[in-house]
């Protein structure tokens, strides 16, 4: 199912259903921001009733971020964002749950020569 709403100057929301498995859909959104830009949103079924959710975000000429969503356990999830820097690298940022509220951090960014800076954050016990 397609469905293709104006909203104004030309501009259309698409919203995108498409069956995968056992009555589940693949559920893709693309929303007009400016300059011809799209905001998509892509919501994919993976086990139980949880889906993998997509958004990529424009933020300058033909770069955008991307932020994915995972599920893992007990209604956690892993949040990975990837953010363009410079020549095409990007700064990658993964949240990972391990414990009650607490997450693990993980960076990585580009430095030089195909050479990277990782950073990780661990949750101190009480």
């Amino acid at each position: 199912m397609v469905i293709k709403l104006p909203v104004c100057n030309g501009h259309h929301v698409m919203v995108i259903r498409l069956p995968v498995y056992n009555g589940h859909h693949v559920m893709v959104i693309r929303l007009p921001v400016c300059n011809g830009h799209h905001v998509m949103v892509i919501r994919l079924p993976v086990y139980n009733g949880h889906y993998v959710m997509v958004i990529k975000l424009p933020v300058y000429y033909r770069q955008h971020v991307m932020v994915i969503r995972l599920p893992v356990y007990n209604g956690h999830h892993v949040m990975v964002i990837r953010l363009h820097v410079s020549n095409g690298h990007h700064v990658m940022v993964i949240r990972l749950p391990v414990y009650n509220v607490h997450h693990v951090m993980v960076i990585r960014q580009p430095v030089y020569n195909g050479h990277h800076v990782m950073v990780i954050r661990l949750p101190v016990c009480n």
